[in-house]
């Protein structure tokens, strides 16, 4: 009889252990759940090098520049540039740095170079634009250029050169710049007994810092539209 109660105490305790030991496999096994919803704490960013707001701000920033040109009546910026240019902020540090912009068309070409001299972090920046427009930043790279460019046009009468040297500028971050807008007038052409106006050679660069900025920072950057 004792022998029959002893193997039902081991057989009730064996099944117990076996239990316990199922729960702690099973929760061995089941994920971490993630606090739903949980964004990302914004960093203190006073004193922190370029480097370090760029990595912890910024998905993206590079420097775009672009190159119109054309011989037209009006210039039209809602067709694609002769060519455009870009430098990454965040992945090539080495300055300076030359950028180099072509344009060709009909009887009309034109060579610019930007040199890129500096990058550094603003700490802070209100900037009211032509169209009134107030942009407020904070922690925001910006870089420092100088433009120059050599253009030559081929008239009857013979060659037109122009060109500027060294002309300083800064670009910041998201607001357009633009170092070069140039009109050279042409004559009225006589084509069938007829006089067609082909408007000007136009030659039109424009370059921003382009950004994409973290969710945590979107509050560093603001633009108040004019009313």
């Amino acid at each position: 009889m004792k022998r029959v109660y002893l193997l039902f105490i081991i057989a009730i305790l064996t099944s117990i252990f076996s239990g316990c030991a199922k729960d702690d496999d099973k929760n061995r096994n089941t994920p971490t759940v993630s606090p739903q919803n949980e964004k990302p704490t914004a960093l203190n960013l006073l004193g922190k090098s370029l480097d370090e707001v760029l990595k912890i701000k910024y998905n993206k920033a590079e420097l775009k520049c672009e190159l119109w040109t054309q011989q037209t009546v009006k210039l039209d910026l809602s067709r694609t540039s002769n060519d455009s240019v870009s430098w990454d902020l965040k992945g090539e540090s080495t300055l300076p740095r030359t950028l180099t912009l072509k344009g060709l068309i009909q009887n009309h070409q034109i060579e610019v170079e930007i040199k890129i001299n500096s990058v550094a972090i603003r700490q802070k920046l209100q900037h009211t634009d032509v169209n009134g427009a107030i942009y407020k930043m904070l922690y925001s790279p910006y870089v420092k250029l100088n433009f120059s460019y050599k253009a030559s046009t081929q008239f009857p009468t013979g060659p037109f050169f122009a060109s500027g040297n060294g002309t300083s500028y800064e670009v910041n971050e998201r607001i357009k710049n633009v170092p070069l807008n140039n009109t050279l007038a042409t004559q009225p052409e006589e084509l069938d007994e007829m006089v067609i106006n082909r408007g000007s050679f136009r030659d039109y660069v424009q370059c921003l810092l382009d950004t994409d900025i973290k969710p945590e920072y979107q509050d560093q950057f603001k633009v108040d539209p004019n009313k």
